[in-house]
């Protein structure tokens, strides 16, 4: 079907850099609409003709295509957004984790890049993938960066052998942290993703939050979210771990883990967040955040039976996961 674009929808791919210097490129999908945020240096005068065609990557079905103009009026950097919906694709899951190839033409040169089309939600304390219930069954410490060769943790091939391993062991969600040939893998396999920044937000101390609101917001969009918001396989945001949650410290952080939850999920509402991982509760975001290590701290490992008391985990006036 023919797809009617805003009119800067052609920006999307770095073979562009001949006209434009683009810096940055963020794709955000839902289960029916495509975002394309693009950050890029324009050339004053220049007129760029386009053609791009989305179609699935097994059955090459044709899901729209379109041709686009755009001028550059003016020689300044600045950040464009580009979104479309109306869409009908087959969506991704982790039983079937249909992809789509998105092809961008301009003169001889050709550009194409995998996307996948889906709906990540809560109800009432239940999480909805594609409008059907799905219970998480998670696994937090994986590869990279846990005692493995560096080689070894960049291979595709170990992270495909990997997770195929955990998706036999009916494990459905992992962490993993900022590395394309995982998120690849775990989007062409079908598992699912938590991730995102662990430890303090950049730029903040141990007693307090970073003071510039404005930095910090650029820097969840470009480095610690932006990698991963291109991938249908994340589902869950993490804005940080274990940090102050009680105090004068524990009311700075949560103050502004709230707002940047708020400026955050304008920017992409495809997704849950946890902005205090563990120590949070959920009072900042959407999903109740718990890290409890019995028989460590917390004297018998039978205590962990306190998790089927569900009134124990909410927050009031509230029903989450």
């Amino acid at each position: 079907m023919k797809t009617k674009l805003l009119g800067a929808f052609g920006l999307l791919f770095p073979l562009l850099l001949t006209a434009a210097n683009i810096q940055r490129i963020t794709t955000v999908t839902s289960d029916k609409s495509v975002k394309i945020e693009v950050a890029l240096s324009a050339e004053a005068g220049e007129r760029l003709l386009f053609d791009a065609t989305i179609v699935g990557s097994q059955n090459k079905e044709k899901l729209c295509s379109f041709s686009k103009e755009y001028l550059f009026t003016h020689k300044t950097d600045t950040t464009v957004v580009l979104e479309t919906g109306q869409l009908t694709p087959k969506l991704w899951s982790p039983v079937s984790p249909v992809l789509y190839d998105l092809t961008l033409k301009a003169g001889e040169q050709t550009f194409q890049k995998k996307i996948g089309f889906r709906k990540f939600e809560m109800h009432n304390g239940i999480f909805y993938l594609n409008d059907n219930p799905i219970y998480l069954r998670g696994n937090a410490i994986n590869p990279p960066e846990h005692g493995i060769p560096e080689q070894l943790e960049q291979s595709k091939e170990f992270a495909r052998d990997y997770v195929r391993y955990m998706k036999s062991l009916h494990i459905n969600i992992i962490r993993i942290p900022d590395n394309q040939n995982w998120m690849d893998v775990c989007d062409e396999e079908g598992m699912m993703i938590f991730a995102g920044r662990y430890g303090r937000p950049k730029h903040a101390t141990q007693t307090a939050p970073p003071k510039d609101f404005e930095l910090s917001l650029k820097t969840y969009k470009e480095i610690d979210l932006g990698p991963f918001a291109s991938h249908p396989s994340v589902v869950i945001y993490i804005l940080s771990n274990e940090m102050p949650y009680e105090g004068k410290a524990g009311d700075l952080y949560r103050d502004f883990l709230t707002r940047m939850y708020q400026e955050l999920k304008k920017w992409d509402n495809t997704r849950l967040y946890i902005c205090n991982a563990g120590y949070g509760l959920g009072k900042s975001a959407d999903i109740y955040d718990v890290h409890r290590y019995w028989g460590w701290y917390y004297n018998s490992f039978l205590t962990y039976l306190n998790m089927r008391d569900k009134d124990m985990w909410q927050n009031p006036g509230k029903v989450q996961p």
